[in-house]
């Protein structure tokens, strides 16, 4: 089963709110449609995740939990993508496994018992986390050259000298060191991953 394409839209990150968590809402799209609105208050606590409004909002509190419990259901079809063995809730965990223990986050909610919450809350956590370094590499990106000097070394930066293009800057690079490599010449998630990584 293929897994799901997890992306944040519409993203407004408040800073100065941000404490112990980022304090953000975004739209999450799930294999680039709509899904829902996820937010975070920035100060501690786990995001929200609710259903988007329709316009003018709901006409009765029945539609708003019919809303939630389709939202429910489909969180938890796409979880099961991500991690067959996630369960709608710790009740529902068979007798001979345990729940996950948090020394190895990310391979248990992908493999071990999970709530099929706990899987999507991961996700979206995780696609925040790419659009926040995405943006970061973006702005340093437009007013310098980000690159290694050997592959899996560390970053640097220079200034960018007007009208100087990346392969003519990545040539004056390897002509220092062949192994050289410029971040503003890579495919976006190409270089996203490689400053990631050195983040």
């Amino acid at each position: 089963m293929k897994k799901p394409v997890i992306e944040l839209k519409n993203l407004k990150v408040a800073e100065f709110a941000s404490e112990e968590t980022t304090c953000y809402e975004a739209t999450v799209y799930v294999d680039g449609k709509r899904f829902c609105i996820a937010s975070n208050q920035g100060h501690g606590g786990e995001s929200s995740h609710d259903p988007i409004r329709p316009r003018g909002g709901y006409k009765s509190g029945e539609e708003a939990g019919a809303a939630r419990r389709e939202l429910d259901a489909d969180v938890h079809k796409i979880a099961l993508r991500f991690n067959p063995n996630a369960v709608k809730s710790y009740d529902d965990v068979p007798k001979d496994r345990e729940p996950f223990k948090l020394d190895d986050y990310d391979r248990h909610m992908a493999e071990e018992v999970v709530t099929t919450w706990n899987v999507f809350e991961y996700l979206v956590d995780e696609a925040l986390t790419i659009a926040l370094y995405s943006k970061d590499m973006k702005a340093a990106m437009s007013k310098k050259w980000i690159f290694l000097k050997t592959t899996g070394g560390d970053l640097y930066e220079c200034k960018r000298a007007k009208g100087q293009n990346a392969e003519t800057m990545l040539e004056v690079l390897r002509k220092v060191n062949p192994e050289a490599v410029l971040l503003n010449a890579l495919p976006t998630a190409e270089a996203l991953t490689v400053w990631r990584a050195n983040g």
